[in-house]
């Protein structure tokens, strides 16, 4: 898999996901940590790139590393999403696969123009909460397993039916359900 970097809108993605947001109640500065520890921990084997910008309140934009995450503050001047469209551009220029995750139509329009793609804050938590590939692997193996044991399979739940219009091949669906993140 390919490299990506991966631009987060930070605070829409908390003010958009329910647990950051019953964190952000208490204290603005635990959502964020919140934000990153979940960042971090999903990322944290990849090869991603991940970049959280958060509107700032400083002369001049600031930047900080936390793990494998780098948080950028945009300066008092210009907004975080005047910063994502900017790492957008720079990073489509070099080649490089671009996906931001915000429910911020112009920031996903900005993004999108400059070679990217997007993905809503929704799906960034989804994917931020899923348990590993391996993990989902085995799960499905073990309820496929338990179904045949049972005798509940019928012919929708039949991986190997041929000719069922109603259930698409395998590869489809995998591509139909495949989040850019």
């Amino acid at each position: 898999m390919e490299p990506k970097l991966i631009l987060v809108d930070g605070y829409n993605v908390i003010k958009n996901t329910p647990e950051l947001l019953a964190v952000e109640r208490r204290s603005l500065s635990a959502a964020r940590e919140a934000l990153v520890r979940k960042l971090s921990a999903k990322y944290r084997h990849t090869a991603h790139q991940v970049i959280v910008v958060f509107d700032g309140q400083q002369t001049h934009e600031t930047e900080e590393h936390i793990q494998r995450v780098r948080l950028i503050y945009s300066a008092e001047s210009q907004t975080a999403d005047e910063v994502i469209a900017r790492l957008a551009r720079e990073a489509s220029g070099g080649r490089k696969t671009v996906v931001v995750a915000s429910n911020d139509g112009e920031v996903r329009d900005a993004v999108t123009q400059a070679g990217g793609q997007s993905a809503s804050s929704e799906e960034l938590v989804k994917h931020l909460n899923a348990p590993p590939r391996l993990l989902a692997r085995r799960f499905q193996h073990q309820q496929g397993v338990l179904r045949r044991l049972r005798g509940d399979e019928d012919e929708d739940t039949t991986h190997h039916t041929k000719g069922n219009p109603r259930r698409p091949k395998r590869q489809d669906r995998r591509q139909s359900l495949k989040s850019p993140l």
